[in-house]
């Protein structure tokens, strides 16, 4: 009785692992996604600072990016 005890614990851990690799790979494809309009913004930006057009700053994130995630 135990060893399908045991069995069920590692069939649901296998299940859940498989769950949260999915969606870890989902999460990567949507930040790459985000990261690769980001970085044109960024090309786009520069350029207009190169023809000589005022950019206003962007704002500073860098303590929301040093917070702890909330669940």
């Amino acid at each position: 009785m135990a060893d399908l005890n045991k069995e069920q614990m590692a069939q649901s851990l296998v299940t859940q692992a498989n769950t949260i690799r999915r969606e870890m790979l989902e999460l990567e494809r949507k930040f790459n996604e985000k990261k690769e309009i980001f970085l044109k913004i960024q090309g786009s930006l520069e350029t207009l600072s190169l023809l000589g057009t005022e950019i206003p700053p962007m704002e500073d994130l860098s303590q929301e990016a040093a917070a702890p995630a909330a669940d």
